[in-house]
């Protein structure tokens, strides 16, 4: 629990130890703190369970109708796989950072993403696996890893996140 410190507390003999400078930063934050705690603890939470499953049902709705609709598409070059646009609105042929973190969000999301919508989603995600360079890169096809720890790591991460979920799963 929050508790707001005293109006006086300022005047405590501890302000004149060697640590003031902390004191007084620690009774600024404490201030700070309980000032907002009351917005904080009447904010409703959200419910990121419900936020997974409405994103699974709009990402991968391939008869979604609107501006920007559908999300998802499907892609030849250089090998069969689905595209989530990583921006809404800017064409994408599909980085790994944000189809594998779609697959994944449904998944822990409870959705089973083997069989959703007649299609094995997580068997898709093996587009993005290079079977030469024996990594998950975030580009089909691509030979190399992006030049950042963003697209160099995180594509391998989110495949290691989809093998843990489906052990069973055959390629991963």
């Amino acid at each position: 629990m929050i508790t707001r410190p005293a109006a006086d507390s300022w005047k405590s003999p501890e302000l004149n130890s060697p640590h003031r400078f902390l004191i007084v930063i620690t009774l600024v934050v404490a201030f700070a703190v309980s000032a907002q705690a009351d917005d904080v603890f009447n904010t409703p939470v959200i419910d990121w369970h419900q936020r997974a499953v409405d994103f699974d049902r709009l990402a991968f709705d391939v008869n979604a109708a609107g501006p920007q609709l559908p999300l998802l598409s499907w892609r030849d070059e250089p090998q069969r796989h689905f595209a989530i646009p990583s921006y809404v609105g800017k064409p994408s042929d599909g980085e790994a950072i944000c189809c594998l973190a779609a697959v994944a969000s449904g998944a822990l999301g409870g959705i089973n993403k083997t069989q959703d919508r007649g299609v094995n989603w997580v068997h898709a995600c093996e587009a993005w696996f290079s079977e030469t360079a024996r990594v998950t890169f975030n580009n089909v096809g691509s030979n190399n890893g992006g030049g950042s720890f963003w697209y160099a790591v995180l594509p391998g991460v989110l495949h290691a996140q989809l093998a843990m979920k489906y052990p069973d799963e055959p390629g991963l």
